[in-house]
């Protein structure tokens, strides 16, 4: 007898839930509404930013030289990780020889890596311009020293971007 009862409440309550609006709402048109609020967004961002490149990203404007230059002092890059062409972080012996780049135009940018890397972290970044977009422009080339210090490339990404 009791399992009758159990049997009718379970069956009034599907009826009933199953009738109401807010229940079709809430399993249909919610997570539909969910999902436009994530994916809109998105969508609208990648078609604003367009044909963006991995320069872009690293914060070379799209007018500017894509090569960057460096500067050595404390003898950390031995090499450049896998992706990285000598065409877009080129070494230069001395700070004078990279300013003459600079001036010429053939690199956007410098980078003068100091004696004391090691203890301070100090990275110092000389432009032709300024340039908002310059904000993160230490991006590659952190990826290189990180990849030098830790002697793998893999690694030193998963260091830089641990998500």
């Amino acid at each position: 007898m009791n399992l009758n009862h159990t049997y009718l409440v379970a069956k009034h309550e599907i009826r009933t839930t199953l009738a109401k609006r807010s229940f079709w709402f809430t399993t249909f048109v919610f997570p539909v509404m969910i999902l436009g609020f994530t994916l809109l967004p998105q969508i609208m961002a990648g078609q604003a930013l367009g044909g963006t490149d991995a320069a872009a990203v690293l914060g070379v404007a799209p007018d500017a030289p894509r090569a960057s230059g460096y500067v050595d002092r404390s003898g950390l890059v031995q090499r450049l990780p896998a992706g990285v062409t000598a065409d877009a972080l080129r070494a230069y012996a001395d700070e004078g020889a990279a300013a003459a780049a600079l001036a010429g135009g053939e690199i956007g940018r410098y980078f003068v890596v100091p004696a004391d890397f090691m203890d301070t972290g100090e990275l110092v970044l000389v432009g032709g311009q300024f340039s908002p977009a310059a904000v993160d422009a230490g991006g590659l080339m952190e990826y290189v020293l990180t990849a030098n210090l830790v002697g793998e490339d893999r690694l030193a990404g998963l260091l830089i971007n641990p998500t």
